[in-house]
């Protein structure tokens, strides 16, 4: 399932897991990120 900008409602992992309990119906048994959401700091 990927997360898309209408699901930036989604700030804490347990609002992510109740997304997923809800649209999928089953339990997840673990929850990764597959890319980096950091923002590098390039003003050096």
């Amino acid at each position: 399932m990927q997360i898309t900008k209408e699901d930036m409602w989604i700030r804490t992992y347990g609002r992510l897991y109740q997304k997923l309990c809800s649209t999928t119906y089953e339990i997840p048994i673990g929850i990764y990120r597959t890319q980096d959401t950091s923002v590098a700091d390039t003003s050096n």
